[in-house]
């Protein structure tokens, strides 16, 4: 390779490298950090572990009430992506697949205003709607949240791949007397499952790690997600880092899981939308 075509990519290398030490190294470094003593923290906060102190699982797990905080976030985290993938797989198809003329462009402008405003613009607004729905500090009223607040970004991804698949398909079900609701779930969704799986994950981590709407939009103990239990590691005057990196490790593993299991489908689903559309 002649030396004004390697450095090009020499240089990209060396970028990714470092972009990938930016990301991975906090998370080694809290790994680590989980794995000492408190004591051997504040003597040595960057040296390695000696000796491994695993009992801050154990610690962060029962101080921080992990097991009914969990409780709330998967019921939470389940239910948001059974609301979000229903929804928005429903409507995308109606902007998609149903020929509606401009009215389609139309809904589909208002979805992509939904990625371009902050979702603190209407936090106050909200916050009065949800008390007087009584939906303030519910499961019910955190899911509607959630789900209105992740249905651009999941029409958008579906509204990609649905304009992949040739309208010969719908025309021929329809002939067949298929309706639209057979045409969806029999023939198109089912070929969306790289969109579908990006969805999910893309939705899950937002959910599952989200700290902002549950302290916002929830008052009871009762209703605490994993990363708002976190909080109960931080003291007036001291804070103990080791069970908090332990707790933030251990809220961290079923993402980091599920995104290795599914992360195949979920690269197929961020390229395979642009072949067409």
């Amino acid at each position: 390779m002649k030396p004004h075509k390697s450095m090009p990519l020499i240089l990209s290398y060396l970028l990714l490298i470092i972009a990938a030490l930016i990301i991975i190294g906090p998370l080694i470094i809290m790994m680590l950090i989980s794995l000492k003593s408190h004591t051997d923290f504040l003597k040595t906060p960057l040296a390695l572990p000696h000796p491994i102190f695993m009992k801050n699982y154990l610690l962060a797990w029962i101080n921080g009430e992990m097991l009914s905080n969990a409780g709330n976030s998967v019921l939470l985290t389940g239910g948001s992506i059974v609301a979000i993938i229903s929804t928005g797989a429903l409507g995308a198809f109606a902007v998609a697949r149903i020929r509606i003329g401009r009215l389609a462009k139309l809904i589909f402008a208002f979805f992509i205003a939904g990625l371009i405003l902050p979702g603190q613009v209407g936090l106050i607004p909200l916050f009065m709607q949800m008390q007087k729905m009584g939906l303030y500090n519910t499961q019910i009223g955190l899911i509607l949240i959630y789900t209105s607040q992740s249905l651009p970004i999941t029409v958008f991804i579906f509204t990609k791949f649905y304009n992949s698949i040739p309208f010969e398909l719908d025309e021929s079900a329809k002939m067949d007397g298929a309706g639209s609701w057979t045409i969806f779930y029999r023939i198109i969704f089912p070929l969306v499952l790289p969109a579908t799986v990006t969805n999910i994950i893309f939705n899950m981590i937002g959910v599952w790690n989200d700290f902002f709407t549950p302290l916002i939009f929830t008052s009871d103990a009762s209703h605490r997600t994993l990363p708002l239990g976190l909080v109960a590691f931080k003291g007036q005057f001291s804070t103990d880092w080791p069970q908090l990196f332990a707790a933030s490790t251990m809220i961290a593993i079923p993402v980091l899981v599920l995104y290795i299991i599914l992360q195949r489908f979920m690269i197929d689903g961020l390229t395979a939308g642009a072949v067409k559309g």
